[in-house]
């Protein structure tokens, strides 16, 4: 939260008419009013957007490993070649699911309130 006598952090407490309670770190109650605030932002779970941003990467990923460890078994393909279209979809799916695991715990911050 940013106030004209600098940035506040705490956890909401309550909202009293044209006041804001916060309460502050070391518990203490702060009142604020609200022709003092220029803006209030809040710590919110972005586990939606950053889950789909890391399922997309950790796919991509787990891919491209895939497809080089597909390479790889491969080397000589002109005596016996392997199917392996189910390791690049597996390799894929591993790498989505733990990208969209580590995307999930990663905050956002959305401003609620800007003074005009």
């Amino acid at each position: 939260m940013s106030t004209s006598q600098g940035k506040l952090i705490g956890e909401f407490a309550e909202l009293r008419g044209d006041t804001l309670l916060l309460r502050a770190g070391s518990g203490e109650l702060l009142t604020l009013p609200q022709a003092a605030l220029l803006a209030v932002w809040q710590r919110t779970n972005s586990s939606r957007t950053v889950a789909t941003v890391g399922a997309i990467a950790g796919a991509l990923s787990g891919a491209l490993a895939g497809a080089t460890m597909a390479g790889l078994a491969n080397l000589d393909c002109e005596t016996h070649c392997q199917d392996l279209t189910a390791l690049h979809l597996l390799s894929s799916a591993i790498g989505g699911l733990m990208g969209a695991a580590v995307g999930a715990t990663i905050p956002a911050w959305q401003q609620v309130y800007a003074k005009n």
